[in-house]
């Protein structure tokens, strides 16, 4: 084996057991919350030795920043790509961001409840503003192309920041765990409440199926 890929080899191994730390970290947080988040836990749960962890990252709360990082990727897949910018109307476009968006929470519910539990980490802090930022700018992205078409009746910010209310985590828990929802019929709740505020209201009748046929 050269010497490069000796080198690739050892950055192969190092992510992976990177990933490995913050998949770990995850489960423990879904299962015990941020208290019960310990480097020894980890290290016993990865079967690794304790300084590993400690190699990879040096304290719990840099573990759980990872944790929200990795939860970041998997939102920032959501963005819709071009050809959906292009060729869906801004009524499609708008329903099916918010059906991925309400998926996504779902699959990631628990991990999300422990991470915004924890008190006092400026960096933790940053790390979801960073996510909430994400959000606010694919909304306005999608937002603004049903305004280039003339189907808002609100300015644009006005409709950016109740759908920006609509699609929070805090609005996911009213309408699934609190209110019994299933995970389409939230994503679809949202979708009526910004298009009954925000499109015109030949727009959101079609958008809401109380238009003429």
């Amino acid at each position: 084996m050269s010497r490069t890929d000796a080198k690739a080899k050892r950055a192969q191994v190092r992510e992976s057991t990177r990933q490995l730390l913050i998949s770990t970290a995850t489960e423990l947080l879904r299962e015990r919350g941020s208290a019960g988040l310990t480097m020894t836990a980890v290290a016993r749960r990865a079967d690794v030795a304790v300084r590993t962890v400690y190699n990879h990252f040096p304290s719990a709360e840099k573990l759980i920043v990872a944790t929200m990082t990795a939860v970041s990727k998997r939102f920032a897949a959501l963005r819709p790509d071009r050809t959906e910018l292009d060729e869906m109307p801004p009524l499609e476009l708008l329903r099916t961001f918010i059906a991925r968006w309400y998926a996504e929470l779902a699959r990631i519910e628990h991990t999300l409840d422990a991470v915004m539990s924890v008190r006092g980490s400026a960096t933790l802090d940053e790390a979801l503003n960073e996510g909430r930022e994400l959000r606010l700018r694919y909304l306005r992205v999608v937002l603004a192309k049903a305004e280039e078409c003339g189907q808002l009746r609100v300015p644009l910010d006005d409709a950016v920041a109740v759908a920006y209310t609509a699609t929070s985590y805090q609005s996911w828990v009213s309408f699934v765990p609190q209110l019994g929802l299933s995970v389409g019929e939230a994503a679809e709740l949202a979708t009526r409440w910004i298009t009954g505020f925000a499109f015109r209201p030949d727009c959101a009748a079609e958008a809401n199926g109380t238009g003429n046929n």
